[in-house]
Formats: structure tokens, sequence, C-alpha cells
């Protein structure tokens, strides 16, 4: 039928939404390559031909045009590159993403209210990790969890460990949930990835076991080598790598709070999901969440996700404090927009060089007149 699900990020929901499209001309050549790649083989079109050309893009749009832009902007405000709404990329990104990407990195303290770097931007950008993700292993350091922080991030950093046998298989379905239970921690879903890390290690992190446990072993050895790549980063940056022992899950997860706190979500009196702050959005927890049937009054999620426009499935998601966000809710209001993209600035130098303009037309008519008068009386 020529058409595919595509992610596209929507700034106002900081959601990641499957949309249905079109495939592109260029990735109708490259699946039909496909056929032919190990064997001869034939590739079947169920659209018409008239279709392809006529209907069809020429190319897919740019992996810019529907990513989140925190990274990127960034990443440009370190290179000195302040003005970013009137950046010349290749692809200009929507100015609504932009002004997305700019309001979260203020969130963060990565940039102050016009819109330059911070000290703590630039720490931020030592790491190579989005700006929420790097903001709580800077927070973590200061806690005293950053060895638990690592591992956590560097989980979150690569596909899901768990493994969920397809619907047809009702039995292995079963025996999957019920292995998956074993691990659950009631504060919910991060710490459950942490107590599946920890235990793999402890038994040699070996492949066998992650089977028995309905668990992806190369999604785990991945997540191992990231671990390690950010040990050495914090080593690089001369940050210390710590545990706080039995206080661990609460200071982990006020960690959280200070890269997530715009992701932070309140359970509806009525029951039956949470708000996000802000926008007000509907969201509940995705199916095998550790909170799936649970409703605590705060959550936090690391990522948005979905394809309806009535509610958001929250991926790893945690109970926290109310007292964790008292101080860092306010910030979400009367942020100005414009002053952080630079617009008010460029609109007073604008303002300050008509000035200039009409101060210096004036003394130049002044000076005129006096010539003139000065010659008029010289010939009387």
């Amino acid at each position: 039928l020529g058409r595919v699900k595509q992610v596209q990020y929507n700034p106002r929901t900081g959601m990641d939404a499957l949309v249905e499209t079109e495939i592109s001309q260029v990735q109708a050549l490259q699946r039909a390559g496909r056929a032919g790649r190990t064997m001869p083989g034939k590739c079947f079109r169920l659209y018409a031909e008239d279709t392809f050309t006529r209907h069809f893009q020429k190319v897919t749009p740019p992996e810019i045009l529907r990513v989140n832009l925190l990274s990127v902007v960034l990443q440009l405000k370190a290179m000195g590159i302040d003005d970013v709404l009137r950046f010349d990329f290749m692809e200009k990104p929507d100015t609504a993403h932009i002004l997305r990407a700019l309001r979260v990195l203020f969130l963060l303290g990565a940039v102050d209210l016009d819109g330059h770097i911070t000290d703590e931007g630039r720490r931020m950008t030592q790491f190579p990790l989005d700006p929420p993700y790097a903001k709580c292993m800077l927070e973590a350091v200061s806690l005293g969890v950053s060895n638990e922080m690592v591992t956590l991030v560097a989980l979150l950093s690569t596909e899901s460990i768990w493994y969920r046998p397809p619907r047809t298989n009702p039995d292995a379905v079963a025996a999957a949930t019920v292995a998956h239970e074993h691990f659950f921690d009631p504060s919910g879903d991060h710490m459950t990835l942490l107590s599946v890390y920890d235990q793999w290690v402890r038994r040699d992190k070996n492949a066998e076991w992650c089977k028995r446990n309905f668990l992806h072993h190369r999604a785990l050895r991945v997540a191992s080598d990231i671990r390690q790549q950010l040990v050495d980063q914090l080593k690089e940056a001369k940050l210390e790598l710590k545990s706080c022992g039995r206080h661990t899950s609460a200071k982990l997860r006020e960690a959280l709070c200070s890269g997530f706190f715009m992701n932070a979500a309140r359970a509806i009196a009525s029951g039956g999901g949470w708000l996000t702050v802000g926008e007000a959005f509907m969201v509940k927890p995705e199916s095998g969440s550790v909170l799936a049937d649970s409703a605590p009054t705060w959550v936090i999620y690391s990522e948005l996700a979905g394809n309806q426009s009535s509610f958001g499935l929250m991926r790893n998601v945690s109970a926290v404090e109310h007292a964790w966000l008292a101080d860092l809710l306010p910030k979400l209001e009367g942020i100005d927009v414009q002053r952080l993209a630079g617009i008010e600035a460029r609109k007073r130098q604008r303002e300050q060089t008509a000035a200039e303009d009409s101060k210096g037309n004036e003394e130049k008519v002044s000076d005129a007149r006096a010539r003139y008068l000065a010659r008029k009386k010289a010939r009387t």
C-alpha cells in the first residue's frame, strides 16, 4: 500500500507519535533493493506506478525536521552560535521545535534568560547524552548516587531489555509476566531496571539466565558497554562515582526529577490517569509498566509516546515525592521565550541602530544648515 509508520515529535506535548504516512520514492527503491540482496528476488508493490511517480515525495523528510532538537540546540550554543533561530541549517526545522528546545534547556539550567549557554550547560556537553540525562548525571553526583545513575542512563539509552512473547502464545505470555514481576520494584520502572541489571551482573552476565527470565541479553550487553563509556566520561570530567546505600531509591528518583521535572504528572482525583504539568495532557503508563495498575499521586516519566491524540503513553515511569518537585515546578511559569530566542535583543538592537541613524541624520542636517547660514552671512 506504500504506507509506513514514522516517528514524529510533537513540540507542544513533548510526545513522539507514530504517524502513518506515505513512503517516499527513495524508500520504495531501497525496499525493492532488499529483495535481491542475498539472492535473486522480486518486489511486488501494492500501488499503481502512477501513484509512485505523481503522489509519493521524491525523498524522505530529513530526520532533523521530525525529532526533538534539545541536543542540537545545546551543541550549537556550546559552539558559540547563540542565534539558533537564524542559523543556516541545510534543512531548517520548524520554529516551534527550536523554541521548545530553548525552553527546556532553560528549565534544565543549560541556558540563561537571554539564551546564552551557562557553566552548567557546558558541563552537560561533556556527556554524549540528551541534556535531561546529562542533568540527571550531574545531580546524581551531588546526591551521591552517580554509580547507580550511570547504570540507569545506560539502560535507558538502549533498546528495551524486556522480551515479551507474541500474544498468539498465551502460555509464554503468562510465563514472561510472572518472570518479569519477580524484578518489580514498587517505586517504579527505573529501580526495576536497576534490579534487573544488578542481578544479571551477579550471575556473571549469563545469557541462559536472561532466556529463562524473558530478557534480551543483547540489550543488557549493549547497556554494559554504554555504562563503561559513561564511567570513562565521568573520570575524564573529574566527577566521582558514588553510591549511598539504603537510600539509593529515594536519592536516585530525586536526581531524576532534576532532569525530568517537566515530565511530571499528577493523578486525576477521579482516577483513570494522570495530567502532565504545564500542558495538562492526559497520560497513563504503557502496558508492562510496574505502575500500570498503581495510582501514586505524582510520577515522572522518561519519554512520552503513542499514536492517539486523546492521551499519551508514559515510558519508564516512577513514583516521586511532591517535595522533590516543589522548587522545580514554578520554573515552568512565565518563561519569556522571545527573550530566550534573542528576538527581543534583535528588536532592541534595531531600535538602537534606527535611533543612532536618526540622530546622525539630524546632525548632518544641522551642520548643513549652519554652513548655509555661514555662506549667506559672508555674502552679505
